[in-house]
């Protein structure tokens, strides 16, 4: 790949994590949506424990529907600002690196996903596998899945 391929592909890269947090995002806000509503239309019966228990349980979905919205808008944010314009020389936060024949792609901790047909690891800059990467230059050994690897490729 070309430099200017290279930089496209970390578009891409950061393009196809905004349309998973976005899809996560909907999904956290409908859910907590759907929640708040169920909790609100829980009708009272003449078991009064059984009618504030659903609405504690309707609750406690919402909060945690909250709580993953909150998450994904803070992982939006972390993409958004991500710089991915540069080609670099050692792993740091927006950079691709290839391990055993591996793309990682350092930003927030998504898995893997697939970009051109092309499976990419994307890593939280926060994660114990990036702490043990950070400032790694390509031809440095790593630990990783049980075994030393080369840093093969950086950009």
């Amino acid at each position: 790949m070309t430099n200017s391929e290279k930089i496209k592909f970390k578009e891409l890269l950061k393009k196809e994590c905004c349309f998973v947090l976005k899809k996560r995002s909907i999904n956290s806000n409908s859910a907590m949506q759907d929640s708040q509503e169920s909790a609100n239309n829980q009708e009272k019966s003449s078991a009064g424990d059984k009618y504030e228990t659903s609405r504690a349980m309707g609750q406690i979905d919402r909060d945690m529907y909250a709580y993953q919205l909150l998450e994904a808008e803070k992982d939006m944010n972390i993409i958004t600002n991500l710089e991915i314009d540069k080609i670099n020389q050692v792993i740091k936060p927006g950079s691709v690196f290839e391990i055993n024949s591996q793309l990682i792609f350092v930003a927030i901790g998504l898995g893997t996903i697939l970009v051109n047909n092309i499976s990419v690891l994307v890593i939280s800059y926060k994660s114990p596998l990036y702490e043990q990467l950070k400032f790694k230059s390509v031809g440095d050994l790593v630990f990783f899945k049980n075994e030393n690897h080369q840093i093969e490729t950086i950009f």
